[in-house]
Order: structure tokens, then sequence, then C-alpha cells
């Protein structure tokens, strides 16, 4: 060790690994010492074994700020490989002989998982799961939607939009909705106007959504949407709508039902013509006449 400078020297070895790790990790750091500064491999080590030990969760804020920054610059900033190497080393005691799966070990990407969950400060919270998200192939298979749905509050735009398109894409779009249930359900939270559109529109552009009415319903309820907004949400849904699918909505006696009557009640005109008005053609009375038939016979 006495290539290196001596605080890293000093950090390699109160660490908290094996003889064999700390001396594969000298190996790696005295090849780039001019390519990585003292400073930040020194970082690095004192995140991972704060990671690995357990006190990261309990480190002060200025102090995870700056090991979780230095730790996403060396990745973000052409040191990957090297920083993959050591973190390897340091979670497992070896290096994969081959380009291993994933750029962390699973077992750092567990605890940087269980740190994000209970992590309480709101930024350093986003930043952690903003790099799992986007620096993390599979990490889908470590996480649930339940740990994610936080984002939908997330103060930073950018963050929060790329953990709504995460949850989409990696999640189905009832799991999404049902997850945000739970978590409103156990917060008290309504979602904000902001996210609840990204997450209405995601909603609605699902073909695989199955019960996509009842979910648009129920993201409706827990939302901050002004009444207009809600207007154009149903308008929009119902518009894609054939004359078969708009029947068996107007038949039943499902939530949506409740909604269009709670709008047409506030005095509000749909842009789909539910009622008509002054001056419109008369060309879909036979279609309301039917609807209005079949309505009737389910009542009876």
């Amino acid at each position: 060790m006495k290539t290196l400078p001596l605080t890293i020297e000093k950090t390699i070895r109160e660490a908290n690994i094996s003889n064999h790790a700390a001396q594969e990790i000298v190996a790696i750091l005295h090849g780039i010492k001019q390519e990585i500064p003292p400073y930040r491999a020194t970082r690095l080590i004192r995140l991972l074994d704060s990671l690995k030990s357990g006190r990261f969760t309990h480190s002060a804020k200025v102090k995870k700020k700056e090991l979780l920054g230095n730790f996403f610059d060396l990745v973000n900033y052409g040191h990957e490989k090297t920083v993959s190497r050591i973190c390897y080393l340091f979670f497992t005691e070896s290096v994969p002989l081959e380009e291993a799966a994933y750029l962390l070990p699973p077992e750092m990407i567990a605890t940087l998982v269980m740190a994000g969950n209970s992590e309480p400060f709101d930024s350093i919270k986003e930043g952690i799961w903003s790099f799992l998200i986007r620096k993390l192939s599979h990490v889908e298979r470590f996480v649930s939607p339940d740990e994610l749905i936080f984002g939908l509050w997330a103060k930073t735009p950018i963050i929060r939009n790329n953990i709504i398109k995460f949850l989409f894409t990696k999640y189905s779009p009832d799991a999404v909705v049902e997850a945000t249930m739970r978590y409103v359900s156990k917060t008290g939270k309504t979602i904000p106007v902001f996210a609840a559109r990204r997450i209405i529109e995601c909603t609605k552009e699902a073909t695989k959504c199955k019960q996509r009415e009842n979910a648009l319903t129920k993201l409706l309820d827990i939302s901050n949407l002004s009444v207009e907004e809600i207007n154009g949400v149903w308008s929009d849904y119902l518009k894609g709508k054939s004359r078969f699918e708009l029947i068996r909505i107007f038949s039943s006696s499902g939530s949506i039902v409740n909604e269009i009557e709670s709008l047409m009640e506030s005095h509000l005109q749909l842009s789909f013509h539910f009622s008509p008005q002054k001056n419109t053609s008369d060309r879909t009375a036979s279609f309301r006449n039917r609807v209005a038939g079949i309505t009737a016979m389910n009542i009876l």
C-alpha cells in the first residue's frame, strides 16, 4: 500500500473487507491512480464501506450527498468499469471473469434499494432511485412498484418523469395503479396535478390495461385535477370507443357512469355529445335512443 496516498491506504485498511479484496482494490487503484484523484477514490471506498456496514442510513445529510455525488460522478464520467470492479470486490470478494450481467453486484443493488426506501431526505432518496432506474439494467427484478410510487411526488420534474416512465415500462398498468392506491391509502396524500396528468396519459395509452375504466376512475378520485380536466380525461377516453363499447359503458352501473352524470349535473357539456345542444345535428338521436332503451331494460 506504500504506493498509494496515506488517506486511501488508511481507508482501505479500516474497511470491512478481507485482505484479499483489499489487495485487489489496491492493485486496481494503483493502476489508474493518474485517472482518479485520490480524494475521489477515498470517498468511493468510504461510501461502499458505509453501505455494507449499514452506517450510511445514519450518516449526516451533507456526508451522504458528498459520498453519493462522488459515486455518481465516477460512474457517469468514464470510470464505470473501474467502479464496478471495486464494488464487486467489496461485496462479493471477487471480480467476475466475464462481463457481469449487472453494473453493480446484486448484494449492493439490494443495499441501495434498502437505503432508498429508508432515506428520510427527499433529495437523497430521489437521487438514489434516479441512479438505480437510469443506470442499472433489470433493476425491476429487485424492486416492486410500491417502492417507486413515491416518485409521483418528486420535486424534480425529470426525476418524476423518469420514475413514471420506468413504472409503466417495467410493470403492468394495473400493478402501477394498485400500488398508487395503496400508497395514497397509507399516506393520505392526493396525486399532484402534474403527476396525475402524466400517469393518466400512461394509463390511457397502455393497451394491456385490463380494467382501464376502473383504473382511470381510481386515479381521478385521488388526484387534484380540476373538474374541467376530469371532463377532458373522460371525453378523450370515450371518443376512442366504438358504439358497442359505449352501449356497454352506459348500460352498466359502473363508476364511470356516475362520474359522467356528476359532470353533467354540474352543467358541464362534455366534448363528446352525451346530451344534445341547441342547433346540434340530430344524427345521433337513434343511437342515443338505443342506449336509453338498453339502459331502461337493465333497470327493469
